[in-house]
């Protein structure tokens, strides 16, 4: 049976990635169905989590895995250690003596207990002895309900996490009201608070991007470019080393380097290492989540035997949170940025091949099942080649941010 899984990052009050949430589903014909609660689907979701590799998802932090009332009561649990998996209680268990016992069995092995989409403490009372970690539902609860159950949880020496935070104004709400965690997608969708000139040295890469987006490739130029920059002559040489590849004789300059990569790979690096470098004072999970985003969408297209769209759909990956990470409108970037009107439109939201590719990619990243099932449907993916091309992509993603880094 095929198991589909996401992940959403945890972040702390300095916008570290501190933990995981994962979210598995054994197929899509039975998206959001916790309802039932039998012991087949409780096996299901576990076995599905020992399925996947947990350093390629987690990179080390913990995980929190969304646990019904079967999960909680049987052994299912003890497969995991404490210093893996934080057990996320779903709303809608009840605690009665059974699950009392379970929390208070967990907490003697050493786990954490968390509790899922919380809006009113009484959800909370009868299980507080047991829990570390209270979620609460920002887009269930108005800000004094937010307030409210910080002050209530602080007093019982319970940690809160802002989850489906949207927007900056909420996570600074957040933050303020003392939340220690945060979860949404708030650094997708961003507040403009205020206009944020472009730095001089940032332009400089914007550069680089136009020059490998132009209707045609000067090596000669572009390798100037890159030799009066040393952070980038380096980079692009620990590249040409990455790619492992065979060369006939040594490589005597950077303009030799470029030509042997080809166009494709050179785009691929230099859209790599551009918004690595604008990304320098954002959070790693935004460069993270652009280069798995580019890889995926690399993938994604050879598994359509669309090897052609290769480097536009790894391009449209890597740039489609440039507005995020520079907190400027894409379409203000653009302007400066002369991309082929197939990426431009696809970064723009317009329909086509690459949008449609982009759309799927961000709805498996945020576990948007029902989503997935309709776009894989229009684009006639194989549903069973994601869980494997997601791990895929971020794994690429892991080992090219520890070269950029």
């Amino acid at each position: 049976m095929q198991a589909f899984i996401a992940r959403q990052p945890i972040f702390d009050r300095k916008l570290n990635v501190v933990a995981y949430e994962l979210l598995f589903r054994d197929g899509l014909d039975n998206v959001f169905d916790f309802s039932n609660g039998t012991e087949a689907t409780s096996r299901v979701i576990v076995n599905s989590f020992l399925n996947f590799d947990f350093e390629s998802l987690t990179r080390g932090k913990r995980a929190f895995i969304n646990v019904d009332r079967n999960i909680l009561v049987r052994d299912y649990l003890h497969l995991f250690s404490p210093e893996h998996i934080v057990p996320e209680i779903l709303e809608t268990v009840r605690p009665d003596k059974e699950v009392l016992t379970a929390c208070q069995e967990l907490k003697q092995q050493g786990f954490e207990l968390s509790l899922d989409d919380v809006i009113e403490y009484d959800d909370v009372a009868e299980l507080a002895q047991y829990l570390d970690i209270v979620k609460v539902d920002f887009s269930q609860t108005d800000a004094e309900q937010q307030s409210r159950l910080a002050h209530r949880c602080h007093a019982e020496s319970i940690k809160v996490l802002a989850e489906k935070v949207e927007t900056k104004t909420e996570f600074l709400r957040a933050e303020r009201l003392g939340y220690h965690f945060f979860q949404g997608f708030f650094f997708s969708q961003p507040t403009l608070l205020a206009r944020k000139d472009i730095a001089g040295n940032k332009l400089h890469y914007l550069e680089l991007l136009r020059l490998i987006n132009g209707p045609s490739i000067d090596f000669e130029g572009l390798s100037k470019v890159i030799q009066r920059d040393l952070s980038l002559s380096y980079r692009l040489l620990r590249y040409v080393n990455a790619r492992s590849l065979t060369w006939q004789r040594e490589i005597r300059s950077l303009h030799q380097a470029l030509v042997a990569l080809g166009i494709d790979s050179v785009k691929n690096w230099a859209s790599l290492v551009t918004v690595s470098i604008l990304a320098d004072d954002t959070p790693d999970e935004l460069l993270r989540l652009s280069i798995s985003r580019a890889r995926f969408c690399e993938l994604l297209a050879g598994r359509l035997s669309r090897p052609d769209m290769s480097s536009d759909v790894f391009l449209v990956g890597m740039l489609s949170l440039l507005d995020v990470i520079l907190d400027v409108p894409m379409a203000e970037l653009l302007e400066t940025v002369p991309l082929s009107p197939n990426i431009r439109g696809a970064l723009l939201g317009t329909e086509g091949f690459e949008r449609q590719l982009l759309d799927l990619v961000i709805a498996y990243e945020n576990a948007a099942w029902s989503d997935v099932a309709s776009i894989s449907g229009d684009l006639g993916t194989d549903m069973g080649d994601l869980p494997d091309l997601f791990i895929e992509a971020l794994d690429w993603s892991n080992e090219s941010f520890a070269s950029e880094s």
